[in-house]
């Protein structure tokens, strides 16, 4: 097998970025730890069909890399009231949150009324999910912190983080 020394992605970044998500409520330094760190490695070619979908796998498969936070895409929240982006439901005992994260995307090339109308919708939704007992039953009482990254290209455009 061929060593790997000197390899510059280090696992142990990522989590210590779930561990301070998980026990001091650090979104937007996930988001800047390891999501953003992926958007370097993405080509001209990776942006073709890019959307919000491609940006919610990136955050899956960091999420599940630690047993801390059981991630749930697209859970359906009942009639008329939508499918969250992700939400994170405490598994270990000290995590200190769950969470609801929406993540919006428009084109690198659309104007901040696009990035507002997104980030409005995203408030919508996450408000409708945060009215939800099912939420308050999945995080088995813990306090939820809310998320909200609308992604224009490959920046955020606007956060509540």
């Amino acid at each position: 097998m061929r060593d790997f020394e000197g390899v510059r992605w280090d696992i142990f970044k990522v989590h210590a970025a779930i561990k301070a998500l998980a026990t001091e409520g650090k979104l937007a330094e996930f988001e800047d730890e390891v999501i953003r760190e992926v958007f370097k490695y993405l080509s001209h070619r990776d942006m073709q069909g890019f959307n919000e979908r491609t940006i919610q796998c990136i955050w899956l498969s960091f999420l599940a890399t630690l047993p801390v936070y059981r991630p749930l895409a697209e859970e359906d929240w009942g009639v008329g009231l939508g499918y969250s982006d992700l939400i994170l439901v405490p598994e270990a005992e000290d995590v200190q949150y769950g969470y609801v994260i929406e993540l919006k995307y428009v084109k690198k090339g659309a104007g901040q009324a696009d990035v507002e109308r997104a980030y409005k919708e995203a408030q919508q939704q996450i408000k409708r999910y945060l009215a939800s007992d099912k939420l308050k039953v999945l995080v088995r009482g813990k306090p939820i912190k809310t998320g909200i990254f609308v992604y224009k290209g490959l920046k955020v455009a606007k956060t509540n983080k």
